[in-house]
């Protein structure tokens, strides 16, 4: 496994919109956290309910569309938050505060997030942040074999030197012969700023 420091805010960070799905105004705000407190959100519209990890355990069963919900308490549609949390490498973000059952869809990506996270600031914390190495492949499909996802090793270090870790992206389109798109193929390694 590789380390890196931790990440979290510098300070704060708010933004409004409209929710995709419930089509209301919602406010969503993003709070610094101490190390190793992961990310997790807090419904604000639904008093004294506890925060809601987001944490593979947590994720529930929601037709396209990212659901996590613990105790009674459901938030859906965290992908493009999680994203740029994840994208920008912030790893401590222990209150993602939304007044709705979803953040704001915005213009459908994570850029406005993006943008008002590094307008926040972001800070190196003391302790290391895990990486995993994938050691074998795995593979998800879905959309009745329409789609799938598979994720990959990385390629060996031909020395014992340690390698700084990467995570590459490769997207490949194909709607077959009878398409007007043609296919298509696109490989990005992420990181902070290519996810910009």
């Amino acid at each position: 496994m590789h380390h890196r420091p931790q990440q979290t805010l510098q300070r704060p960070a708010t933004l409004s919109g409209i929710g995709f799905l419930t089509g209301a105004d919602v406010r969503i705000r993003f709070l610094p956290a101490k190390e190793n407190s992961g990310i997790a959100f807090q419904r604000l519209d639904l008093p004294d309910s506890p925060p809601v990890a987001a944490r593979l355990e947590n994720v529930i069963s929601g037709q396209r569309r990212t659901v996590i919900a613990s105790r009674g308490v459901t938030v859906m549609m965290i992908e493009h938050v999680m994203a740029a949390l994840a994208g920008l490498q912030i790893d401590n973000c222990c209150l993602v505060q939304v007044d709705a059952a979803e953040p704001p869809g915005f213009d459908g990506s994570a850029q406005p997030i993006v943008e008002a996270l590094l307008q926040a600031g972001i800070t190196c914390q003391t302790a290391p942040r895990k990486l995993l190495r994938i050691s074998e492949p795995a593979r998800v499909d879905g959309l009745n074999g329409q789609a799938s996802i598979v994720a990959r090793p990385g390629p060996q270090p031909a020395s014992l030197v340690p390698t700084s870790p990467t995570f590459q992206i490769t997207y490949a389109l194909d709607y077959g012969p009878d398409s007007l798109v043609p296919p298509q193929k696109a490989t990005f390694v992420i990181t902070p700023e290519t996810f910009q």
